[in-house]
């Protein structure tokens, strides 16, 4: 499962940049509100589960937190640099614990109950399939507004033998 779940966030980070590298260049996409609010919070449900995973308070951060989208771009890649270090030290051992996610308590009432507990390894999956979720709405909104969103999928990454990330300068 950590091997897995270490390709799942390689592929992450790769799909991450290679959207922000063609939001960065596009200046219609890189200022358009819907597309900023939408990076901002799947960035911070990054943030968030991070949080979480270290012992940290959460602290979630909003689109009027940043000045541009470009320091917004290099808030994304601050997260793939600790997620990187989180994933070399964790042990399988790790991924089997349950987690304490502390905003569950607000999906109570969507729900119709209590939120069962998620072990780390599932909060793992829970992030990589939300990001991926929210990139395809960012590309949805991308190609509305003329941009060519950058082809993201899983399976290409694969195809091109895992590339190394090489994140725009913010």
């Amino acid at each position: 499962m950590l091997d897995l779940i270490r390709d799942l966030y390689a592929h992450m980070e790769w799909a991450d940049e290679r959207l922000w590298r063609e939001l960065l260049a596009n200046s219609r996409a890189s200022a358009d509100d819907s597309v900023l609010d939408l990076l901002a919070h799947l960035h911070s449900t990054q943030h968030a589960f991070l949080d979480v995973w270290k012992g940290r308070d959460v602290k979630l951060r909003k689109r009027g937190d940043f000045s541009d989208a470009a320091e917004m771009a290099g808030w994304a890649n601050r997260f793939h640099v600790e997620v990187r270090d989180v994933l070399q030290t964790i042990n399988p051992k790790q991924l089997t614990a349950t987690l304490s996610i502390p905003w569950a308590r607000y999906f109570r009432g969507v729900l119709g109950r209590e939120p069962e507990q998620v072990t780390m390894a599932e909060s793992c999956v829970q992030v990589a399939m939300h990001t991926t979720h929210h990139r395809a709405q960012i590309a949805r909104h991308f190609r509305a507004l003329g941009g060519n969103p950058p082809i993201v999928d899983y399976i290409a990454w694969l195809w091109l033998g895992r590339p190394v990330v090489v994140w725009p300068s913010a």
